[in-house]
């Protein structure tokens, strides 16, 4: 009846352990989506810097890498960063890294 009970106990703390590392609940996922102006633009890495105007002259800059596998588009149809240029309005949505490295943006849309 111990081992039984010890088996029970491991298994359940096995499960609330997957719980916690997998649900949602308990990681970075949050996305948030702004439109600014492209201010700078890094081809060989992928990266791009957009500053979104706040309101009373503040401004929040989004700067990050383009996920391997983000939307991005121009005049509605599938584009190539190479394809935006600077000053170029956007919409940017992006989320942070677990790890704190910073955020990575998902998506790049052209401002129609």
């Amino acid at each position: 009846m111990k081992t039984s009970a010890k088996i029970s106990a491991f298994v359940f703390a096995l499960l609330l352990v997957q719980v916690l590392v997998v649900s949602p609940a308990f990681s970075d996922t949050k996305a948030w989506v702004m439109t600014g102006k492209i201010t700078a633009i890094d081809h060989q890495y992928h990266t791009v810097v957009v500053n979104v105007p706040q309101g009373k002259g503040q401004i929040f800059t989004v700067a990050g890498p383009l996920a391997p596998k983000a939307k991005v588009e121009k005049a509605g149809k599938m584009a190539a960063l190479n394809n935006f240029n600077i000053g170029e309005k956007v919409t940017v949505k992006f989320h942070n890294l677990k790890d704190g490295q910073g955020p990575v943006i998902t998506e790049l849309l052209a401002a129609k």
